[in-house]
């Protein structure tokens, strides 16, 4: 997840020089998973969903991550209904932070890593094939029924 805000990377629509309603619209086609209606704005988002599709796929580091964290929520949960039954706040709150840590960063960062990637990929692709459509002539051809 660290990787997907590093800043040198999350800007690339910002730094395009575009106009505001250009990169709104790069940005929501990202958001989407879907290309929008200006060529512009899709230029930009498939350039975005590059530069995210170089980052280090999540593969089995986001799930060892997730069973990790998911784990550790499990464990901090349960020591943090004991300190509350011996009446222990302390602890208590520690556990209650740890916990709640845990369980966000297993089921929602994880889940949103990936779930971004699987747009970029979408946006890079179907970007790839817009642009395939736009070279090819043919009145008949089967990218116009995409």
């Amino acid at each position: 997840m660290i990787a997907t805000l590093r800043p040198g990377h999350r800007d690339e629509i910002s730094r395009s020089g575009a106009e505001p309603r250009m990169r709104r619209s790069a940005r929501l086609a990202l958001h989407r998973g879907e290309l929008v209606d200006g060529a512009e704005a899709n230029r930009l988002a498939a350039a975005q969903a590059r530069v995210r599709l170089r980052e280090p796929k999540p593969g089995g580091r986001g799930r060892g991550l997730q069973a990790f964290s998911g784990g550790t929520a499990a464990l901090a949960w349960t020591l943090l209904v004991a300190a509350l039954v011996l009446g222990e706040m302390s602890p208590a709150i520690m556990f209650a932070g740890t916990a709640i840590t845990g369980t966000a960063v297993a089921f929602v960062a994880v889940p949103a890593r990936s779930r971004t990637r699987r747009r970029s990929e979408r946006v890079a692709a179907l970007y790839a094939v817009d642009g395939f459509c736009a070279r090819s002539a043919e009145p008949g051809d089967r990218c116009r029924s995409l």
